[in-house]
């Protein structure tokens, strides 16, 4: 076959090109390397003097071409999904129109352009059931078959006119690329497990929870939605960019794709929600993640309850028979420690051993009300509240609050009680950092080690759980909270949020504490007024109450309640921005 034609016109626009031969089957290239600087019209005149089988073009001086190699998806669809995908998006659509778009001898494409992006060959797409890329690009050092080989067809633009597309547009076509990605998911060992589980944690981990809201709940956001896929950005980026898809394996299932370096994720490898769990929440260490779902009640198992030695199941026994009511013994009475005044009297509302939950809608006022109680305890009454630690201590948890805000609520809660230095027998922690796992150890270790401990308060129940709808992980959460409220005869108190549809208690955690806590106290907002309200408590409900709040953000009661403690000094800090 006579190239050299077209040869010498593709050198004439500043292409290089080279021939090809089949020998045996095999395709044979000359020595080519030289070339990727330029070429001379005496080099392709050498090249193609005699009969050769088929044309290269070099991929030099910019030139970019995204190959689709519908043969090596099992579907055969590859290239129809990816030319619609990209016409979703203005970018891509007008990238496309720029592009020269070349049909090879299989059914596959060439998206060809010029880009100032240098990098080299990369594999971009995968298909579950194929050991080879269904999209790569050829790039610098790469080469690409062009027509007028046999089988190879143009089907938009010309090879002597590829024109420079935009950085944009070239990523928009990179990224809907990677997105076409259905490989199998790399298996994460879960190692060691106290038992042998029919249904690992992982895999129950997996069925119960959506590999997208996984996602959304470590801080990625979704871009864009598409089907079953979801284009996502990585937490904290401001860009808009692309960094991650959802993607479908073989099995049908969705899995998170990455396909950034800049997290902790290795780019282009599938993750299912226990994978991303274990990363998230145990460093990747799957050994350690797997035995924290097993004691949440994660894995099914046939046998006896994971972990339990004959030692724990005597000492498990021992503590329920000393539990044995006996008629003569006398009742220890259970004075309460958090009172409220309505109207001159006095009303009991919790007590040590207890747990109490505020609840409300958002930005309703519930920690704004959780923190006038706490500074009862070190000041005068607030919002008709008293704490009375009766020489314990207070550990106060936030859990959810920026650095910033955080410390101005812990300033007002200073303020309010007429503080000008440190509360005594008061501790604040800021947990937002960390894990929820984490939050959860934090405090368990201070519950245990401080013997002096009175009251905790977490300043968001749900942060120190991995999913608050999963009703396995919530009643061992809950049964937390009463073991420690019991063993430790502390009162803990917590927030909660209410739906904005039904104003029932978030998730399962919400149904799980309204059932087992003590009391309720239910924070509402009317624009600028506040209401108490006491739906549930094991002392009697009292009656509503009414508040609001001065430019400084302390309380102001009604006529009926005792005058408001406001601006005992000068308040540094502003409030019209805080999240009450």
């Amino acid at each position: 076959m006579n190239l050299l034609p077209f040869a010498l016109e593709y050198h004439k626009a500043g292409l290089s090109v080279i021939p090809f031969s089949k020998v045996d089957g095999k395709v044979k290239f000359p020595i080519w390397e030289k070339y990727q600087l330029g070429q001379t019209e005496v080099d392709i005149k050498n090249l193609f003097s005699g009969e050769v089988d088929g044309i290269c073009l070099i991929c030099s001086n910019g030139i970019e071409a995204i190959d689709i190699d519908v043969k090596h998806d099992p579907c055969k669809t590859i290239d129809r999904e990816f030319f619609d995908y990209v016409k979703m998006y203005s970018l891509g659509e007008e990238a496309l129109k720029k592009c020269v778009i070349q049909k090879t001898k299989n059914a596959g494409w060439h998206i060809i352009y010029k880009t100032e992006i240098s990098e080299g060959n990369q594999k971009l797409a995968h298909r579950a059931g194929s050991k080879e890329a269904v999209i790569e690009t050829r790039a610098k050092g790469g080469l690409l078959f062009i027509y007028p080989t046999p089988g190879y067809e143009i089907k938009r633009g010309g090879i002597c006119k590829i024109e420079k597309i935009e950085d944009s547009a070239r990523d928009t076509l990179i990224r809907c690329a990677r997105e076409m990605s259905t490989r199998d998911e790399i298996k994460q060992p879960e190692r060691h497990i106290p038992n042998a589980f029919d249904i690992t944690p992982g895999d129950d981990f997996n069925q119960q929870h959506d590999v997208l809201d996984t996602a959304e709940k470590y801080g990625w956001k979704v871009i864009s939605r598409h089907g079953g896929k979801a284009r996502l950005t990585r937490p904290g980026s401001q860009s808009g960019d692309v960094h991650a898809s959802i993607i479908q394996t073989k099995q049908g299932e969705s899995r998170f794709y990455p396909f950034t370096t800049s997290t902790q994720y290795d780019a282009n490898k599938c993750y299912s929600p226990f994978s991303m769990y274990a990363i998230e929440e145990h460093r990747g260490d799957f050994k350690e993640a797997a035995s924290a779902l097993s004691k949440l009640g994660f894995g099914k198992s046939s046998g006896s309850v994971p972990g339990r030695t004959p030692e724990e199941k005597n000492d498990l026994i021992s503590k329920a028979l000393r539990t044995k009511y006996d008629f003569h013994a006398p009742i220890k009475k259970e004075d309460a420690i958090l009172t409220l005044n309505v109207d001159g009297h006095e009303r009991k509302v919790g007590g040590f051993g207890q747990i109490g939950i505020y609840i409300g809608h958002e930005k309703s006022g519930k920690s704004f009300v959780l923190s006038c109680t706490a500074a009862s305890c070190f000041g005068p009454p607030q919002l008709g509240f008293t704490l009375d630690l009766r020489g314990k201590e207070l550990d106060w948890y936030d859990t959810e609050q920026s650095e910033y805000f955080y410390n101005v609520n812990q300033q007002r809660i200073h303020q309010m009680a007429e503080l000008r230095t440190n509360a005594r027998n008061y501790s604040a922690f800021s947990l937002r950092r960390f894990s929820s796992v984490e939050r959860l150890e934090i405090i368990e270790h201070r519950v245990k080690a401080n013997k002096n401990l009175g009251v905790l308060v977490i300043d968001g129940l749900v942060d120190l759980m991995q999913d608050y709808n999963s009703l396995p992980e919530t009643i061992l959460y809950v049964n937390k909270l009463m073991s420690w409220s019991y063993d430790y005869g502390i009162l803990i108190l917590g927030v909660l949020h209410l739906n904005k549809g039904d104003g029932k208690i978030r998730g399962h955690i919400g149904s799980e504490l309204k059932n087992k806590c003590d009391f309720i106290i239910n924070v509402a907002k009317n624009e600028c007024e506040y209401t108490l309200t006491n739906p549930a408590s094991r002392y009697g409900e009292f009656k509503a109450l009414t508040f609001t709040r001065d430019e400084y953000g302390m309380p102001v009661f009604n006529s009926n309640m005792p005058k408001s403690v406001v601006n005992y000094y000068e308040i540094e800090n502003e409030f019209e921005d805080a999240p009450f």
